[in-house]
């Protein structure tokens, strides 16, 4: 209870910091064809909470300087060898996205659990689902895009965000128009799917050096031997 009511002020704050009627946007006919009234109501409840997220943070209200404000300091902290921060800890995170309905939530999402041998307990994680419907949208919105045509072949090939696609958004964001529905989602799935990153114990990382010393000893070994054959 406690951790709920933290949340919802959390949220309250949030949404306090931005002008709502700035961040409306109307689902495009291609959306209305492929998902039902709540998977859209569920769906536009992502987008509102990522669009408050990212006014707070940038401190603007006009919903393109938001994103490109976020996402030119995203790109800068990735390609200068940074790590990818995340919109928000995986808590918060969660806990919201545990109020949207499950069919809004399954139309892009799935929801999977890492077991990390120094942990006791899973860390949940989610990746687009790929017999979700936005995957759907995608295809037949890649039909006059090519942009989100590449989206489409690229994620269905390896399975999840490739590096390819994470570098293409983060390089050419600046050419899409945030006001507009289907840039407005992909902005809100790209930003819900970075994870916290994993923190690994200084003595299991010390673990993993003397475990890849003794396999480099060993291959030194194996192949001088076999070099003496």
């Amino acid at each position: 209870m406690k951790h709920l009511i933290l949340f919802i002020s959390t949220i309250l704050v949030i949404l306090q910091s931005c002008n709502p009627a700035v961040n409306d946007v109307t689902p495009d006919e291609t959306a209305k064809k492929i998902f039902t009234r709540t998977e859209l109501e569920g769906i536009g409840q992502m987008i509102h909470f990522v669009d408050s997220i990212v006014s707070a943070k940038t401190g603007h209200t006009g919903i393109n300087e938001s994103y490109r404000t976020y996402l030119d300091k995203l790109s800068t902290d990735v390609f200068s060898g940074g790590d990818f921060t995340p919109l928000l800890n995986d808590t918060l995170k969660f806990q919201f996205l545990e109020t949207i309905d499950d069919e809004a939530f399954s139309a892009i999402w799935r929801e999977d659990t890492a077991y990390l041998v120094w942990k006791s307990q899973g860390i949940k994680y989610i990746d687009l689902n790929f017999a979700g419907k936005y995957m759907k949208y995608l295809q037949e919105i890649g039909e006059s895009d090519e942009r989100y045509a590449k989206i489409y072949e690229e994620a269905s090939r390896s399975g999840d965000f490739s590096p390819v696609i994470v570098v293409w958004f983060l390089k050419n964001h600046h050419e899409l128009d945030f006001t507009v529905y289907k840039h407005r989602l992909w902005a809100t799935i790209f930003l819900l799917r970075i994870a916290e990153p994993i923190e690994i114990p200084d003595n299991f990382k010390e673990n993993l050096k003397r475990e890849e010393r003794s396999w480099v000893k060993l291959d030194t070994v194996f192949f001088n031997n076999k070099s003496l054959d």
